[in-house]
């Protein structure tokens, strides 16, 4: 059977954030599209908004220069879009960015690596990623204007009307159908780039790294009860919604230090240079920092929950729930054999979905 030629990748998940796991899911595959693009094929970049709103893709000038692959941005209110992609099933993504053809035989791909409402002809292929069911299950923790823009964007139409449903692990693919049934829901895990130096060993240190989204449905607080019973190790704390935390709750607290959301490459050097990773949240569809600090063979503090347990239990964790008192103890479970998700491998399968007719 003749192969998909012609691709789209919605950016709209990297223009609402700067930084986040979604936000490096996204970085990371789409460059592996990118990679694994044969010059016969074309690639369009879809955006949408009232105004052309950064795109938070490191590489995307680097990746517009070459001849088959464009950016196609619909001038258009986001949340009037997302209405008439739900109520109407309108306008279609695939005649704006001019893939579409009558012809079986020239079908196109379209992939949205976080759930956003879409409309897609129907000799289209839509591919959408399900990174966890949290706007379900931990609906009371979310805000009020997060609850309504889930909502609004509808989760379960999106899971019905796309033709393909991935997600990051068995945890999630369960979840997933025990709320939206029993469709077919494929593991792409996602991955970090390999290390080059195999050998790398960490230098000592106190700097214990917390890095999570700031929000109280993430277990916060417990960061703080970390850095008190704690005194001598100094807590970085990075991510969104810093604020979370009130002056008054950590004022007196000698050991914290907030450097906000921070880029992927700054992130990594607080990893390798830490003693600990420490990683709060209690539900998660995946836990990319959990993988991301294990590969770099730092130490990675955590609750001794599902997916955690099923998918980096035998590259050893430290668990909250083992220690006393919370007390870091001097010597902490290393990282072994760590490189278990090959990025390379997810960016494969991807692309031979995009390609399959």
């Amino acid at each position: 059977m003749t192969r998909i030629k012609k691709f789209i990748v919605d950016l709209r998940p990297l223009t609402s954030n700067k930084y986040g796991g979604v936000q490096t899911v996204n970085r990371n595959f789409i460059e592996q599209i990118v990679k694994n693009l044969k010059n016969d094929q074309e690639l369009v970049f879809f955006t949408s908004g009232m105004t052309t709103k950064k795109i938070h893709l490191p590489n995307i000038d680097k990746y517009l220069a070459k001849k088959n692959i464009r950016h196609k941005h619909l001038k258009f209110p986001n949340i009037l879009l997302n209405i008439a992609f739900n109520l109407f099933n309108y306008p279609k993504i695939d005649k704006l960015c001019k893939v579409y053809s009558k012809n079986p035989k020239k079908r196109n791909s379209y992939v949205c690596l976080d759930i956003r409402p879409f409309a897609v002809s129907d000799n289209s292929k839509s591919i959408i990623y399900f990174h966890d069911v949290a706007f379900i299950e931990q609906k009371n923790a979310l805000s009020l204007k997060a609850r309504f823009y889930f909502k609004l964007i509808n989760p379960s139409k999106i899971f019905n009307k796309a033709s393909k449903i991935l997600t990051n692990s068995d945890f999630s693919r369960r979840k997933l159908r025990k709320y939206f049934g029993k469709k077919p829901v494929q593991i792409v895990y996602p991955s970090v780039k390999k290390p080059q130096n195999k050998t790398y060993k960490k230098s000592d240190s106190n700097v214990i790294f917390a890095i999570q989204t700031l929000q109280k449905r993430k277990n916060i607080q417990e960061i703080l009860l970390f850095a008190e019973k704690n005194p001598k190790h100094q807590f970085v704390i990075a991510g969104a919604h810093s604020s979370t935390f009130k002056k008054e709750k950590y004022k007196t607290a000698h050991n914290l230090q907030f450097v906000g959301s921070i880029s992927d490459k700054k992130k990594r050097e607080y990893i390798k240079l830490a003693k600990a990773v420490l990683y709060t949240s209690k539900y998660e569809g995946f836990g990319l920092p959990i993988y991301e600090s294990l590969v770099y063979k730092t130490p990675v503090i955590c609750h001794k929950v599902k997916p955690f347990t099923q998918l980096f239990a035998n590259i050893k964790l430290n668990y909250i729930e083992d220690l006393q008192d919370l007390k870091i103890p001097k010597k902490l479970i290393q990282p072994y054999k760590p490189y278990r998700f090959s990025l390379k491998k997810a960016g494969r399968s991807l692309t031979k979905m995009l390609e399959k007719n």
